[in-house]
């Protein structure tokens, strides 16, 4: 089972389903425990051209943490410019 890559209302029906059995420890573990195990081989597994989605996703994520940090320092900066020194605070 592939729980991370389902839409929401399959989700849902899934913890419905998992809370229902609530009083079969066993069962629910083996649940969850599968639907790990289908999303690890999911994400691990090879394509074509010999790379995984945790290949892709080491490779682009620090260009994310460069976006991240010029979005951080854009929205510093327009916080700080309309910020105005000079503003009267009313009691």
């Amino acid at each position: 089972m592939e729980y991370l890559f389902l839409n929401i209302s399959d989700r849902m029906l899934l913890l419905r389903y998992i809370n229902k059995l609530k009083g079969m420890g066993l069962l629910k573990t083996a649940l969850i425990g599968a639907a790990v195990y289908g999303a690890i081989k999911y994400i691990t597994k090879k394509d074509a051209f010999g790379r995984s989605i945790v290949d892709d996703l080491q490779d682009k994520a620090p260009e994310w943490v460069d976006k991240a940090k010029r979005f951080k320092d854009d929205i510093e900066q327009k916080y700080n410019s309309e910020l105005d020194p000079y503003t009267e605070v009313k009691p």
